[in-house]
């Protein structure tokens, strides 16, 4: 009767497991259906979008986190998206009140409401977020951050006279003094750049199949009440540290670059899934930093190529595993050194090792570090295994174990010798 082995089992379950992760990711891209002309009235809902795809999106900054009266708001500029697929982006100027310049916090409200080219912005905006077409949702435009340190070019600086390089330096003493400089207390930031998306996916869904992480995001239209309003989302993916700009005492004003980039169902999907996972890690001690590193990998990288990666690591991982077990098969089984050198173990062992220090230098990804730290420990086994170091409470350590070399060991050495001339 076969019986597999322990071995392939584990193999067996893993590439389970990697499969199934990406089935789930899969599964994020693949809509829900339904027709709207065969579902009862009101059970299938389809995007607006479809029926008046051109929208505005206006920018606006409040003090408070549920800003109540329309004094409460500050316009600050419009996108016009007359197709949903193009993109868009404006630099804007947002007035930075006394409570944000004493290290308070600044919100971003983001309105999506129909595009009337006739009607001024800036003039009928409060007619605009209030009409019943109107979805909106709101982020915070600051961010708490320890200030980095202030550098000064001291030594490029060629303009810069021998008096004003030692002034300078003076100031900077002075200031690190006085406590005013690499200061540990977070401070207000503004984030100089917004991406502001709309799912752009004509998507039909039935009501008891909207996903979970949609259904905040989700208005129905008071026109039809089968059909939902566009989607608009703040991407937080891409809010990274370095666009994070220190807020001052004296500034009045920061510059924010705003962005419309279009948003599929499935990237929408993922990247809120994503966001609450990272909202998770900090809740469990994870800093900014931290969670930043994260967002790089989702930012900066194409999607596909990401999902690419993910797959051709897993399955390294598993040949690594693979690869470690033989190799610790074969030489566990090994009572002598006969046909193999002795000089390779020690280079391979003595090797193995600078590159496990060096990538432990760089700071290298645990994904290669990992394995890289695994096979330098089974190389340095395998010199003992060679040596036939033997360690006990009564002998200490002794190398060359007990006994004489056979003569074909004695033979395999010569031609190791040899070879090695």
């Amino acid at each position: 009767m076969f019986r597999p082995s322990l071995t392939s089992v584990l193999s067996v379950a893993f590439l389970a497991y990697m499969a199934n992760s990406l089935w789930t990711i899969a599964m994020l891209f693949v809509a829900p259906d339904c027709d709207p002309a065969s579902a009862p009235a009101g059970t299938c809902l389809t995007s607006d979008l479809s029926r008046d795809p051109a929208r505005r999106i206006l920018l606006f900054s409040a003090v408070k986190t549920r800003p109540e009266l329309d004094r409460d708001l500050t316009f600050l500029g419009h996108l016009d998206v007359r197709d949903p697929e193009s993109e868009t982006e404006a630099t804007v100027k947002v007035p930075l009140p006394k409570k944000v310049r004493n290290n308070g916090t600044l919100h971003l409200a983001v309105f999506s409401a129909p595009l009337d080219a006739k009607e001024d912005p800036e003039i009928r905006w409060l007619s605009m977020i209030s009409s019943p077409e109107a979805t909106y949702t709101m982020v915070p435009l600051t961010q708490h951050h320890v200030r980095e340190a202030e550098t000064f070019n001291l030594l490029g600086d060629k303009e810069m006279t021998p008096e004003e390089k030692a002034r300078k330096e003076k100031e900077a003493e002075a200031k690190k003094k006085k406590g005013t400089l690499d200061d540990d207390r977070p401070v207000t930031h503004l984030r100089s750049s917004v991406t502001v998306s709309m799912m752009s996916d004509e998507v039909r869904m039935p009501t008891n199949e909207v996903p979970p992480e949609l259904y905040h995001l989700m208005r129905k239209s008071p026109k039809d009440a089968g059909r939902y309003l566009p989607v608009v989302y703040v991407d937080e993916l891409s809010l990274r540290l370095r666009d994070l700009r220190v807020v001052n005492a004296t500034d009045e004003h920061g510059e924010v670059l705003f962005k419309y980039r279009p948003i599929s169902y499935g990237k929408l999907r993922m990247f809120l899934q994503f966001t609450a996972a990272l909202s998770s890690m900090r809740g469990l001690g994870f800093t900014a930093k931290d969670t930043d590193e994260v967002k790089g990998i989702f930012a900066d990288t194409n999607l596909a190529l990401l999902l690419v990666t993910f797959a051709v690591s897993a399955v390294h991982l598993l040949f690594d595993f693979l690869a470690f077990k033989n190799d610790v098969s074969f030489w566990r089984g090994k009572r002598t050194m006969e046909g193999l050198s002795t000089t390779t173990v020690l280079w391979r062992a003595f090797s193995q090792t600078v590159v496990f220090l060096y990538l432990l230098d760089e700071n290298t990804s645990l994904l290669v570090l990992g394995p890289s730290g695994v096979a330098a420990l089974i190389e340095m086994w395998k010199v003992t295994k060679a040596l036939k170091v033997e360690v006990s409470w009564s002998g200490g350590i002794k190398v060359g174990g007990a006994g004489e070399k056979t003569d074909s060991e004695k033979s395999t050495d010569e031609f190791d010798a040899n070879a090695m001339k």
